[in-house]
């Protein structure tokens, strides 16, 4: 059966071994392998190469000391996710937003960065879906799944089922990491998509890592 993928960030048609990826970003494309090895975005012009693009998926920021979680102006927001701190160095009162800071929300953050679709280093750069071909990457993907799985967001066989993962440098944390895994979501029902086709939703998790990859806050995501 063919699987489709659709996710707040990007659309991924898997046939066997087969990826081809579009972008449901205004920005940039989700780093999937395609002739070429480029990332393609869905704005109308020529591809652009993977290892020279790298733009601003999302947003990550930290609230000041002493605000409220639940009170804060990011709670209930749909774009914007409070992470949970896990582990002895767990961090907590970090968020993530798909969309720019509003000014209400930046008054209550003691700092805020543009989280980049690709790491600055080039061994943790890639434009294969899955980093595949990046070794050094993989520590950080499989600490990532286990923190999903720990967290009790899903469990550790479907987090080590990953459709796209992405890495790239925490703004906040010099030396640490951002680790993006997108998961296989519900079945979605649309008109005119044939029964042997399985459409579904992808599911983003966040994790912020360190440069040990020993994970400190988890949670979902809208980028």
């Amino acid at each position: 059966m063919k699987r489709i993928v659709i996710g707040g960030g990007g659309i991924a048609l898997l046939l066997g071994v087969m990826a081809v990826g579009f972008t449901a970003w205004t920005q940039v494309a989700s780093p999937v392998p395609v002739a070429g090895n480029s990332a393609i975005s869905k704005n109308v012009g020529p591809p652009l190469t993977c290892a020279a693009t790298n733009q601003i998926i999302g947003y990550l920021g930290e609230l000041r000391s002493g605000v409220a979680t639940g009170a804060s102006a990011f709670a209930g927001v749909a774009t914007a996710t409070m992470m949970s701190p896990v582990g002895s160095q767990g961090t907590s009162g970090l968020v993530t937003s798909s969309v720019p800071i509003s000014e209400g929300q930046a008054s209550e953050l003691a700092a805020v960065g543009g989280v980049d679709l690709l790491a600055k280093e080039a061994t943790l750069r890639s434009c294969d879906y899955m980093m595949s071909d990046s070794p050094r990457s993989q520590p950080y993907i499989a600490s990532a799944e286990a923190a999903i799985a720990s967290a009790g967001l899903v469990s550790l066989a479907v987090a080590q089922q990953p459709i796209a993962v992405y890495l790239a440098d925490d703004p906040l944390h010099s030396g640490w990491f951002v680790v993006t895994v997108g998961l296989p979501g519900p079945v979605q029902t649309l008109p005119d998509v044939p029964s042997n086709v399985s459409l579904h939703a992808m599911s983003k998790y966040v994790v912020v890592e360190t440069g040990a990859a020993s994970p400190v806050a988890v949670g979902r995501v809208a980028w």
